[in-house]
């Protein structure tokens, strides 16, 4: 495994600059993978973007140096946590987390300026932790796509309507725009198809909901917006 330092230094060697004076520090994809996240990064006092995406880190730690952090990418870890994340609370207005192992949402609610939140595909199953996001007033783009709790009321045809009565600033959820059509009773209910087997290291632990799912995938060496229809059309996401 790798530390965050060793990550560091290779990453300087690559670009030919010093990883504090970076606003947009990419450590996503390192081989071999980083499982830890070490008090080096709190040098990184100008980094506005930290990516730490498809590694093997458990725990969120180290982040009190990065006063300037704006964007945070730990998608297709292993975290089971967000304990941690308020030492980035002032700053922090996107929190991209989809792929991990999360079931509760302590913590979220220090967020106060959070804007975006990514969290497909994680254990979240409660209604409860989405009433934690009530508490972020700055919060307009939230995707829970994959989870216990999207699968099942998506199967029930309430998800839509009942998290946007919970979360009445929502202007996108699950990657789709909201409408006043989602106060309405959504369509279906049906039983929703199996995805195929994820091409990635990491276990797809997701399915497709009725309408098109928008997955935006926090790889930073190829961030793009993957569109999957609802006719069962599944790919590397």
């Amino acid at each position: 495994m790798a530390s965050t330092r060793d990550a560091l230094r290779h990453l300087e060697t690559k670009c030919g600059k010093k990883a504090t004076d970076l606003k947009d520090v990419k450590l996503n994809g390192h081989y071999p993978p980083v499982d830890k996240m070490d008090p080096t990064l709190s040098q990184l006092q100008k980094c506005e973007k930290l990516s730490l995406s498809t590694n093997l880190i458990d725990k969120v730690t180290n982040l009190n140096g990065l006063k300037r952090l704006k964007v945070l990418s730990l998608g297709r870890n292993c975290i089971k946590s967000l304990s941690g994340i308020e030492a980035v609370a002032e700053t922090l207005e996107e929190l991209w987390i989809s792929y991990n192992y999360i079931e509760k949402l302590r913590g979220i609610t220090s967020l106060k300026k959070l804007r975006v939140l990514l969290a497909s595909n994680n254990l979240v199953k409660d209604w409860s932790e989405i009433n934690r996001l009530a508490e972020l007033p700055s919060l307009i783009e939230l995707n829970l796509t994959g989870n216990p709790i999207e699968e099942r009321c998506s199967a029930e045809g309430i998800w839509r309507r009942e998290c946007i009565k919970k979360l009445p600033n929502l202007t996108k959820l699950d990657g789709l725009h909201v409408t006043l059509d989602n106060f309405e009773d959504d369509q279906g209910g049906e039983d929703k198809e199996k995805s195929g087997s994820d091409p990635s290291p990491f276990k797809f632990r997701g399915s497709l909901t009725e309408e098109s799912l928008v997955s935006k995938v926090a790889d930073d060496q190829n961030d793009f917006i993957r569109v999957v229809d609802h006719k069962g059309t599944t790919g590397n996401i």
